[in-house]
C-alpha cells in the first residue's frame, strides 16, 4: 500500500510542477479552445488555473463566469430541450 500511495504522491508533484511551466497565456487559449468546441467542464479548469498566475485579469474572470453560468443552465435544462 505504501508504494501505491508514494507513486501517486509522485506523480501528482510531477504533474503539478509540469503544469507550472505553462504561462496563464497559454492556458488561457486552451480554455478558449475547449469553450469554442463547447467543452466547459475542461474550459473551467484552464480558465482556474489561468487565473491563479493571473488573478485580476478580467478577460479571463469573465470566461469563467460565463462558462459557469451555461454549464449551469445546461444542467438545469429539461431532458427534451437537448433533443
Amino acid at each position: 500500500m505504501k508504494p501505491i500511495l508514494a507513486f501517486l504522491f509522485l506523480l501528482g508533484s510531477f504533474s503539478v510542477s509540469f503544469g507550472q511551466h505553462e504561462d496563464a497565456k497559454t492556458l488561457y487559449a486552451k480554455a478558449k479552445d475547449y469553450l469554442k468546441k463547447g467543452d466547459l467542464e475542461n474550459a473551467n479548469m484552464y480558465l482556474k488555473n489561468a487565473l491563479k498566475i493571473e488573478p485580476y485579469s478580467l478577460e479571463m474572470l469573465k470566461d469563467l463566469a460565463i462558462s459557469i453560468f451555461l454549464q449551469k443552465i445546461i444542467k438545469d435544462l429539461p431532458v427534451f430541450a437537448l433533443i
